[in-house]
């Protein structure tokens, strides 16, 4: 069962071998965001735990809550409900998708042979209930659906374990990607209350981990 991956680890957080990644990522933009609506319908951005930005004739083109890379820009406007009036320059939605359980996963399921590297930027970070984490993977055939997941130890809810299924595709270029995990109610703790996580995940040099302080449920305050 799940207690075999109670392994020494390394203290690196990135490795060395992904100078050459080519980025899908955008990154000219000024803001990570979560899309969100209120009951009336209208939508807004929380843009971190005190700031949320309403865009001025735009039009929520995802129809769910998403987590986004934005570029905006602020409008001398006020607004009576929120922080911001802002402009939409750009938007793009990030892969947003639900945390797992790793009750009934093995060793080899979750740290296999299929390493990822975590890019050290601004983009892994912990927040408004979600996880975000910019990685790069190897690839060879675009056409392959790669799945990464994010899964959280039975028995110690503030470890938590990346691994990649790369669907037999054996390619060795890199690419990287952007992914949001929703954490929201699966980590114990009271409401804002901040707590630390650490993240795991195998490496071409082995397993890294890398630690994370955040309050892991939703801003439902405007």
């Amino acid at each position: 069962m799940f207690a075999a991956l109670l392994l020494p680890v390394s203290c690196m957080k990135y490795s060395e071998n992904i100078e050459d990644t080519h980025h899908r990522v955008v990154v000219n933009v000024n803001g990570m965001v979560t899309v969100k609506t209120l009951e009336s319908g209208t939508v807004y951005f929380q843009l971190d735990e005190k700031t949320t930005l309403h865009p001025i004739s735009w039009s929520n083109v995802f129809g769910k809550e998403v987590r986004a890379l934005l570029d905006y820009t602020e409008l001398s406007q006020e607004s009576e409900l929120f922080t911001k009036e802002v402009r939409v320059n750009h938007i793009d939605s990030i892969r947003t998708k639900k945390a797992v359980s790793l009750m009934f996963r093995s060793q080899d399921e979750i740290l296999g042979d299929q390493p990822i590297e975590l890019i050290d930027d601004w983009m892994n970070v912990c927040e408004d209930g979600y996880m975000n984490v910019h990685y790069a993977y190897q690839y060879g055939d675009d056409l392959v659906k790669r799945e990464l997941n994010l899964g959280i130890h039975p028995d110690n809810p503030y470890d938590l374990y990346l691994w990649l299924d790369r669907k037999n595709d054996s390619g060795t270029s890199w690419n990287d990607d952007l992914v949001a995990f929703d954490i929201t109610g699966l980590i114990p703790c009271e409401e804002g209350e901040v707590v630390s996580l650490t993240l795991h995940w195998t490496s071409n040099d082995g397993e890294k981990t890398l630690k994370f302080k955040c309050k892991p449920h939703r801003i439902t305050k405007l």
